[in-house]
């Protein structure tokens, strides 16, 4: 759940460690997807039946 954009994120283990929405896509895991979005770059992805797909990321959710 999230309150406003400079609130903290308070679902799960995030709201423990106190990071804002924004530092979260900066420095964590979606960090690939939103430099993808920005810079308007390929990203591969391996799917879990030994595929891999190739492509543009507009928006992710």
């Amino acid at each position: 759940m999230l309150v406003g954009s400079d609130s903290l994120l308070l679902d799960g283990c995030y709201s423990l460690q106190g990071k804002t929405e924004e530092e979260e896509f900066n420095t964590g895991p979606l960090s690939v997807l939103m430099m993808s979005v920005k810079n308007n770059t390929q990203v591969l992805i391996n799917c879990r039946n030994n595929r891999k797909l190739l492509g543009r990321v507009r928006a992710f959710d």
